[in-house]
């Protein structure tokens, strides 16, 4: 693959060594403690919540992929100094600088956006974003009580055993009617209010109900009558036999079964509820600890704001929207990236040719945005300085940053690239 390309004869090739600052060396090492906590945070939820073993796995294959991209935010952020002093410095000496990264952290900027608003107070943290999602979607919980499935299952099983009890009996409303019919007859035809309330109370007292265990008639005042679902049967009819006094507040044994139930439902319910709230608490806890931790910003919207802004700055990315400082710089606001009367399909283009037009003397580009722009020191071009082409991020594989560092080098132009990889000692930096 090397073999085909253009000699890179003439080219600058070196690796600067980045060295970390006080703040960034502190910061790391929080977050390194943090991640450790939050493994052991993570497994303790985990068994109180009980958990199944797919919902388990898939979480640790959370963590761990979140991890990694944690991390890999940190390392950019902790070079961004660094980089930033190269540019300088390159920009003193009368040449330009091409800086190339992979990730724009646009997915992190877009849900801080959904979330916050497009005016913040400062430029996103994607590894702190990260965090955020990782516990909010996926903190293990136990199951969450529902407060409503005592009541509703109560009224069913009251409503089902009301409409199985039985009414008055057949015989008895016979026997109603003709005793009515027996006082008609009777009646001389004068009214008596006490007569008809002698009449009424004795109907009353001699109303008749069947047993619904027995199947036999008896008067309503010799029967036990629940007040949960209505049954009506003879006190020597249950088993046991019922041997107390028949009060109009009695249940029967299958209600007291379901109160019963019902208490130890309550409780449980309790039970689920002080779990539930207390994992909750801890998980606020813990997302009110990831939002006082001090993690770096975005590199690519912090770079571009040390370096003077999106004036001063092509991007040449595939993120349709940025953070930009406000006039007073008090604040951050979000736009669209190209908000110049530029449509999104050109605005990549425009970028390069504000570059190569030496109107802006700093590139920013991304593998997604790229792919076959030439920002070498093209003859033809207005913008002939040389090219110092720093390497914020490598790609994952050789070809593709052969491809990357072919894009300030082509034929036909005036002077070769200098190369720079910002590294630093993790090793040295860090343990």
């Amino acid at each position: 693959y090397v073999c085909r390309t253009l000699s890179y004869k003439g080219a600058d090739f070196d690796t600067v060594e980045a060295p970390l600052e006080e703040r960034m060396t502190n910061m790391y090492g929080k977050a390194a403690e943090f991640w450790a906590d939050l493994r052991l945070e993570l497994l303790s939820a985990g068994e109180i919540s009980g958990e199944e073993k797919g919902v388990s796995n898939q979480i640790w294959r959370l963590y761990w992929s979140s991890h990694q991209r944690f991390f890999r935010h940190m390392c950019m952020s902790a070079k961004v100094p660094a980089v930033v002093k190269l540019a300088k410095e390159a920009l003193a000496e009368n040449k330009c600088v091409v800086i190339g990264l992979q990730s724009t952290g646009e997915a992190r900027t877009e849900e801080a956006v959904t979330k916050y608003g497009v005016e913040m107070e400062d430029f996103v943290s994607g590894p702190r974003e990260l965090l955020l999602k990782l516990v909010e979607e996926n903190y293990p919980l136990p199951p969450k009580p529902d407060t409503f499935q005592q009541g509703e299952e109560k009224v069913t099983e009251i409503q089902r055993k009301r409409h199985s009890a039985q009414d008055v009996s057949f015989k008895g409303r016979v026997r109603k009617v003709a005793k009515m019919e027996d006082v008609s007859d009777d009646d001389s035809g004068d009214y008596s209010p006490s007569e008809s309330s002698d009449h009424e109370s004795s109907e009353s007292d001699e109303e008749f109900h069947m047993c619904q265990i027995c199947n036999s008639e008896e008067e309503k005042s010799l029967l036990l009558n629940c007040s949960g679902c209505s049954l009506r049967v003879h006190p020597s009819c249950l088993t046991p036999p019922w041997t107390g006094m028949l009060t109009d507040d009695w249940s029967c044994y299958s209600c007291k079964k379901i109160e019963g139930q019902e208490m130890e439902h309550d409780a449980n319910v309790a039970d689920f509820s002080k779990r539930y709230d207390s994992a909750v608490e801890r998980k606020l806890k813990i997302l009110d600890v990831i939002r006082s931790l001090d993690l770096p910003n975005n590199p690519l919207d912090d770079i571009i704001d040390q370096l003077g802004g999106p004036d001063k700055v092509a991007e040449i990315t595939g993120r349709r929207g940025m953070l930009i400082r406000t006039s007073d710089g008090k604040g951050v606001i979000y736009q669209a990236r190209n908000a110049k009367e530029v449509s999104m399909e050109m605005i990549n283009m425009h970028e390069k040719q504000q570059f190569m037009d030496d109107k802006k003397l700093i590139a920013i580009i991304s593998e997604a945005g790229s792919a076959g722009v030439s920002l070498h020191a093209d003859r033809r071009a207005k913008n002939q300085r040389r090219r110092v082409h720093v390497t914020l991020e490598l790609p994952w594989s050789a070809d593709r940053a052969i491809q990357q560092f072919g894009r300030t080098h082509r034929s036909n132009q005036t002077s070769a690239p200098q190369y720079r990889s910002a590294v630093y000692s993790y090793v040295k930096a860090f343990l």
